[in-house]
């Protein structure tokens, strides 16, 4: 072949160039819509581990403040010398507005208003839902002011507030719009103090509760502050020491100041620095020199996700980049014959590609910037997840993640580089010659070459076998296998991370007693037991239409109501027998002897002289006998679903709603005692105290002389002698009913909310499975009646005092938040507690860190569904002279797709298999860090923070769902086959089957 001087000006020509890549712009296309795809979830992946990383920095800095020191009962204007003091860098405060309470005033709250945004920032108390007052009648509140107040954790509810002066004056009522909820004193939830001060030297000091507008603070002319510094130079116990300093320079001889130590542990930790790392410029020092430790997230988790992405991506470009070259290699055997070195031919490829790795890297990254900022935006919303962008975080979390677009185009053109090694050598190292004659297989492998020479059988069964495992890709197989192992893996894996996350939520979740996912309202304790178990306030409670409504709600799984009255009592006028004491709990009203000690002697002797003296003025016999029986009203459903646990009678609820007739419920140890003492039939004889309207309303005021019964003088043993007073309330009020029926209670919540146990009746196990503390109590009978049977008996109860309710485990906890509190309005003095706070931060932590499984997952589908069209599409064409001999042994289309699909099929299921793999490694190297820990052969402590802290090496990985997870994963298997396998029924269809072959 002869080439002219033309020729080589029309090869090289840019009409040329532009034609050669017209012919290949579907795979120019295939290649930018893999490193597009790559470059985008490196993007989203990376800037959401930023906001995690920030989300936690900032969480942490919700309970330790982000200030070195605090100044306790200063004024403003020390706060504005801090604030004119080189030595100071940053000074906020709050306003000491004194106090507030609901209409009733039974709960008193600390108010206080931020001096301004700055002050806001740097106390770091963060609202978990709406933002803190910006108008002048909007109030933020703390999450357990919410609950005693009874209304939901949501903002946008309206509040009527007493406000108090810090003297303690009344200013005033009014309504405030709540904008927020923050979370620093959840004193109503186990767990304790969300933020507190450490060594408050002042003892009535009080977390705030309650935030307002800066301007009321104005409006009232208040001077009295909490005041709150930054410095960078200091570490908190030196910058206490420069505020003394600061103080007695200018008149001030004494501040209440306390060091923030806390706050050192919130960078260091969650940033990985070393102890040293106290003071602001330690921190920065300590980044810019590179003295700190990414978390697993950053040092393990993303890089893996990274490595994936260029393990799928090189194995698909290379086949895209072998298919480039293949169509050029004539192309490139001529530039080679007539003097066109090599390099200058590698360098033309590698500008081109790299050209298109560029726009496809800064597209990708892009997409990802803008889809991240998108899916935060819309995943706090749906989902509150309370994310910060991952473009907006601070220096630190960016200095210690990976940062997302740089490793974006490094993963572009490190995979374009890794995919063009191969057929770029193979290009340099054949000659012009064997490239003009060679076929497209030279790119696909020597070794693959050799096999079609080898199995190259023109007839007959064997050589049509021979055809169908020749279109078996290699590339789809690896892709499979790193997608489906991914799946796999990473969703037990960081399902297994999110339960490690929120350990400490599951275990307070644990010690509020509802449940995994329940509320539970009472009313306080303040109110709840008075002397000698009277019961007073029966205004207070909940509201009777509240119990009907909670039944009726989706969510509900199960719940309880009760309206207890425990100041029912039996009476005796000696001591009852031992089977009849342990059938009445031992709950014993009168003060015995030895019980308990109350100091001296005479002082023991003094109150059981009172006692008879306020039993005589309540119209019992001083020498009584008395004994708790608390009588307990439920809903009339609640009551008939007992009906299975009868052991005896049979429950008549008209019969129990005029009084005649009461239910007896005890638990299973007693069923024989009670039977015998109490058969159905027998005669109860009860007693309760009943209070007037005054008494009704006396609350915790009892200081009033006309109620005051006994007066006595006590000498101490020492000699010292102070005078006593004892009061009296209520009179004896009797009545009688007759048992229709015994129940046995099995349930342990029905025995919570039915029966009743003394104070003292109760023991510390220890549980053999799990090694912790059980208190197992001792109950009592009680009997069970409906709401209108109090009314029958001519008691006043009308409010019930407890309710329980256990939620599904799909239902939306935000309504049904928002339900619980709204049905509760027009209920008084109730406290609620709940999972809520702790459902709503495992479900946050939960989404936070499976949404970037998820995200990541979707992202390898989509380019697994690329790299099995290209890899399937691109077998089928070089094996089109193979389904031509096919389509000529009498095989239709219909045929031919149906052999591709069943033959593609073993693609999913083999992946599905090797997938399993990776996770049982995984499971064995958990199981072997656990017993070494456990063993005391690896110390715990000696990983660092980034491992040994958020490694779940204890877990199971297999309990999470695997078998469904595995099933999904082998159905996205199909998914991804089934779209690589369209494209070639498609090309299949449009090529003549039957035309002439050149043999």
């Amino acid at each position: 072949m002869y080439i002219t001087h033309i020729d080589l000006k029309i090869m090289n020509s840019i009409g040329y160039c532009r034609k050669l890549r017209k012919t290949q712009a579907g795979r120019f296309i295939c290649l930018l819509v893999m490193v597009i795809f790559g470059c985008c979830a490196i993007t989203v992946t990376g800037l959401f581990v930023r906001s995690i990383k920030q989300t936690e920095i900032d969480d942490t800095l919700n309970i330790t403040g982000d200030y070195e020191a605090i100044i306790f009962d200063a004024d403003t204007a020390f706060a504005d010398i801090l604030a004119r003091s080189e030595l100071i860098e940053d000074v906020g405060l709050y306003y000491e507005l004194g106090t507030v309470t609901d209409e009733s005033g039974v709960s008193s709250f600390k108010a206080v208003a931020f001096g301004d945004e700055i002050s806001e920032n740097i106390y770091h108390q963060t609202c978990i839902r709406g933002c803190y007052p910006a108008n002048e009648n909007e109030i933020a509140i703390d999450v357990s002011v919410a609950n005693r107040f009874g209304i939901p954790s949501l903002p946008g509810e309206t509040l009527s507030l007493k406000m108090f002066d810090t003297y303690g004056e009344l200013l005033g009522s009014q309504d405030y719009y709540v904008s927020g909820i923050f979370r620093a004193s959840n004193n109503e939830a186990s767990g304790g103090w969300y933020r507190f001060a450490e060594v408050p030297q002042s003892s009535d000091y009080q977390m705030p509760a309650v935030f307002f507008y800066s301007s009321v603070a104005e409006s009232r002319g208040v001077t009295q502050s909490t005041v709150f510094v930054r410095s960078s130079a200091y570490d908190p116990d030196a910058v206490s020491i420069v505020i003394e300093q600061i103080a007695r320079s200018n008149g001030y001889s004494h501040v209440n100041v306390e060091a923030n130590g806390r706050r050192r542990f919130g960078y260091s930790w969650y940033l990985g620095l070393d102890d040293t790392a106290y003071t602001r410029d330690n921190v920065e020092e300590a980044l810019s020199g590179g003295s700190y430790n990414m978390d697993v997230f950053s040092s393990v988790i993303f890089p893996v996700i990274t490595s994936l992405v260029i393990a799928t991506e090189v194995v698909s470009l290379y086949t895209i980049s072998s298919n480039i070259l293949a169509d050029r290699k004539e192309r490139y055997g001529i530039l080679r014959s007539i003097g066109m070195s090599s390099g200058k031919i590698i360098k033309d490829l590698l500008i081109e590609i790299g050209g298109f790795g560029f726009a496809g890297a800064a597209a990708g990254s892009g997409l990802g910037m803008l889809l991240h900022v998108i899916l935060v935006k819309i995943f706090n919303q749906a989902m509150h997840l309370r994310l910060p962008d991952g473009l907006l975080v601070d220096r630190a979390v960016k200095q210690v993640t990976f940062d997302p677009v740089i490793m974006s185009f490094t993963v572009c053109f490190l995979s374009l580089g890794l995919s063009l090694i191969i057929p770029v050598y193979r290009l340099i190292s054949t000659y012009p010659s064997e490239l003009l004659i060679s076929t497209s297989d030279m790119f696909a492998g020597r070794r693959i070459i050799r096999k079609k020479k080898k199995t190259n059988i023109r007839g007959g069964w064997l050589g049509l076998l021979n055809r169908r495992i020749e279109l078996h890709d290699v590339v789809t197989m690896f892709v499979l296998a790193v997608v489906l192992s991914t799946m796999l893996l990473g969703y037990v894996y960081f399902r297994a991370s999110s339960d490690q996350k929120t350990n400490e939520e599951r275990f307070y979740m644990s010690l509020l007693g509802v449940g995994d996912n329940g509320y539970t309202v009472t009313l306080p304790d303040e109110i709840n037991r008075k002397q000698y178990n009277i019961r007073n306030r029966h205004d207070a409670g909940i509201i009777p239409s509240f119990p009907e409504a909670l039944e009726n709600n989706r969510d509900v799984e199960r719940s309880w109501s009760a309206m207890m009255n425990d100041s029912t009592r039996m009476v005796f006028d000696e001591e009852p027998d031992e089977e009849l004491q342990q059938l009445l709990g031992h709950r014993m009203i009168n003060i015995r002897p030895g019980s308990f000690f109350l100091g001296s002697v005479a002082l023991l002797e003094a109150q059981m002289e009172a006692e008879k003296v306020i039993f005589q003025n309540m119209g019992y016999d001083p020498e009584t006998i008395m004994y708790e029986l608390p009588t307990v009203g439920l809903t009339e459903k609640e009551l008939t679903g007992l009906e299975g646990e009868i052991i005896a009678g049979s429950i008549d609820t008209d019969r129990i709603k005029t009084g005649e007739e009461a239910v007896l419920a005890v638990p299973e140890e007693l069923a024989d005692i009670c039977m015998r003492l109490f058969p159905v039939g027998t005669s109860l004889p009860i007693d309760d105290i009943l209070l007037n309207d005054e008494e009704e309303h006396l609350g915790n005021s009892f200081e009033d002389p006309k109620w005051i019964c006994c007066e006595i003088t006590v000498e101490q043993d020492d000699g010292t002698v102070f005078p006593m007073s004892y009061c009296s309330y209520g009179r004896k009020y009797s009545f009688e009913t007759t048992v229709g029926a015994i129940v046995v209670l099995h349930d342990s919540t029905d025995q919570e909310m039915y029966l009743t146990h003394g104070i003292e009746n109760y023991d510390d196990v220890i549980d053999p499975q799990t090694g912790e503390t059980v208190r197992h109590y001792e109950y009592g009978m009680s009997i069970l009646c409906l709401p209108q049977t109090f009314e029958s008996w001519g008691l006043p109860d009308r409010n019930f005092t407890s309710v329980k309710a256990m939620l599904k485990d799909n239902a939306d906890i935000y309504e049904f938040d928002r339900f619980w509190y709204q049905g509760l309005q027009g209920s008084a003095d109730v406290v609620t507690k709940s999972t809520f706070d702790y459902v709503d931060s495992i479900k946050v932590t939960t989404q936070r860190v499976m949404i970037i499984f998820y995200f990541l997952m979707s992202t390898l589908t989509l380019l697994g569904i690329v790299s099995v069209i290209t890899g399937l599409y691109t077998k089928t064409r070089s094996n089109l002279g193979r389904f031509q001999t096919l389509r000529r042994v009498g095989l239709s289309v219909r045929q031919v797709s149906i052999m591709i699909y069943t033959q593609n099929m073993f693609y999913p299921l083999i992946a599905v298999l090797i997938a399993v793999i990776p996770v049982c490694i995984l499971q064995r190297v958990f199981n072997f860090l656990n017993e070494q820990i456990m063993n005391g052969e690896i110390a715990s402590e000696t990983w660092g923070r980034s491992w040994s802290d958020q490694i779940p090496y204890w877990t199971d990985l297999f309990s999470y769902n695997f078998i469904p997870a595995l099933i999904v994963c082998f159905l996205i298997g199909i998914l991804l086959v089934v779209a690589g396998t369209l494209p070639q029924i498609m090309y299949l269809r449009k090529m003549k089957m039957i035309e002439t072959r050149e043999e």
